[in-house]
């Protein structure tokens, strides 16, 4: 699979990764299942440590859903900085990954500025175990 982003989009992750610093930022993606990514939206991070951790408020994610739905759309995937660190995901981004099938955008922000953006889909099912596999991001000039 591959993430397919535009240019703009991806500009509009990194600076709210910027703007957030030092706090780890996320916001919601939303596409069709194809891998395409239609729409970014900023959520406020409500995680009670949001130097370390991210956190996206359950009633925001049933919005978006909603919005989505509407526009013909879903949520495909997810996007979070990781500050002073890699944009690799840890054991605990791991662990609080619960959207199958999503893709997980993760942002490295070093000094307030972004160095690296990767991103992994996750797998979880019954007969495999929890995990995340890096996939490649296309970025659109659109």
């Amino acid at each position: 699979m591959v993430l397919t982003i535009s240019k703009l989009h991806l500009e509009f992750l990194a600076r709210l990764a910027e703007r957030e610093y030092p706090r780890e930022s996320c916001a919601v993606l939303l596409g069709r299942q194809s891998g395409e990514v239609n729409a970014a939206v900023w959520c406020a991070n409500v995680h009670p440590e949001p130097l370390h951790h991210y956190a996206i408020d359950p009633k925001e994610l049933i919005r978006l859903q909603r919005i989505a739905r509407t526009c013909g759309l879903q949520i495909v995937g997810f996007h979070h900085s990781h500050p002073e660190h890699s944009a690799v995901f840890s054991e605990r981004d791991l662990q609080e990954a619960h959207w199958p099938g999503c893709v997980y955008v993760i942002t490295a922000v070093r000094g307030g500025r972004v160095c690296e953006t990767r991103a992994y889909l996750l797998h979880h099912g019954k007969t495999e175990p929890r995990r995340f596999a890096e996939i490649a991001l296309e970025i659109a000039n659109s």
